[in-house]
Parts: structure tokens; C-alpha cells; sequence
């Protein structure tokens, strides 16, 4: 009786971690992203920042962000036109033998000030102009209604992962808008 029950739990637990290490790592197609806590069991390269997630985007944020293992930025023209549709990039790139997890449900959130229009807020892979394990790239419209200084801010959700470790990140950019 106690093999027949040893025999079982060790099966249940080498299912488990077998379906773990495929889900953090993206490395099959069926795999799902890692839940909050299988990502807590695992170190993080770089800590993500500590605002709730549901705060919005911080205006004053830095044009990029940056871990061992990724660089995001965000980065636009010399001079925008005002009343005019317009663009600005977001950009992720995994480093050295990371790659941008296929699975994990990429997520942006975007804020602007005042007199910027964007006509989506919030982002999903199939908005992306480029996506792929080695680049991510958004080019996301808006409409400056008047002339200065402006700012927009995207505070990203994205995983990168390596055939042993996924790490779940949460990092917000800005960028100021010099429109005419």
C-alpha cells in the first residue's frame, strides 16, 4: 500500500515540475504562462517596479528600462506636428540567450496628458508592428492637439525566458513629445 501511494506522489510531482519548466520557459506550444507564483519561485534578474498594477502609467518615467536580461525603451521623432496623427515606438530586446516568451500574454497600458489623444490605451500582441523571441516593437498612434511639451508613458507586462528560467516583468517608459 505505501509503495502503490509513494509511486503516485512521485509521479504527480514529476508531472508537475515537468509541466512548470514548460510553461515558464515557453518552450512548448501548449504551454501556459507562468502563474504569479511560479514566477515568485523563481529569482528575478532585476527587480520590477512596486506600483500596483492597476495604477496608471508614471508620466515622469525614464525613456527606458533596462535588467540583465532585456532593454525596453520608448522613442519617437525630433518634432511632431500638432493636429496631426502621429507615432512613437516601444521597443523590447531580450540580452544575450534570453528570448521574449511566445506564451506570456504581452500587455501595455498607456497614458498621455492632457491635449494627447491616443485611440487605444491599452496594448496586446496583435497590435505589435514587429513580434518575434529576439524584438518586440509597438508603434503606437496619437494626436497632439496643440503646440509644446508633451508626455506619454506605457507601463509594459512581458516575460523573458531562457530554456531554464522565465522572469515576468512589469517596467514602465515615458517619452516627451516636442510638438509644433
Amino acid at each position: 500500500m505505501s509503495l502503490r501511494l509513494s509511486s503516485s506522489l512521485l509521479l504527480t510531482t514529476l508531472t508537475l515540475s515537468l509541466g512548470l519548466f514548460g510553461a515558464a520557459c515557453g518552450s512548448s506550444e501548449s504551454a501556459t504562462p507562468p502563474t504569479p507564483a511560479q514566477a515568485a519561485a523563481t529569482p528575478a534578474a532585476a527587480e520590477p517596479t512596486a506600483e500596483p498594477a492597476d495604477a496608471p502609467p508614471d508620466l515622469q518615467a525614464a525613456s527606458e528600462a533596462q535588467g540583465d536580461n532585456f532593454e525596453l525603451s520608448v522613442s519617437g521623432q525630433d518634432g511632431y506636428a500638432a493636429g496631426e496623427l502621429s507615432s512613437f515606438s516601444i521597443s523590447l530586446t531580450p540580452r544575450g540567450e534570453w528570448h521574449v516568451n511566445q506564451e506570456y500574454p504581452l500587455h501595455i497600458v498607456l497614458a498621455a496628458e492632457d491635449g494627447v489623444t491616443l485611440p487605444k490605451t491599452e496594448l496586446e500582441r496583435g497590435d505589435a508592428a514587429e513580434y518575434g523571441e529576439r524584438a518586440v516593437r509597438f508603434d503606437v498612434p496619437f494626436t497632439a492637439a496643440s503646440a509644446g511639451a508633451k508626455r506619454v508613458a506605457a507601463k509594459v507586462f512581458f516575460a523573458v525566458c531562457t530554456d531554464e528560467n522565465c522572469m515576468p516583468q512589469e517596467r514602465t517608459v515615458a517619452l516627451a513629445l516636442s510638438v509644433q
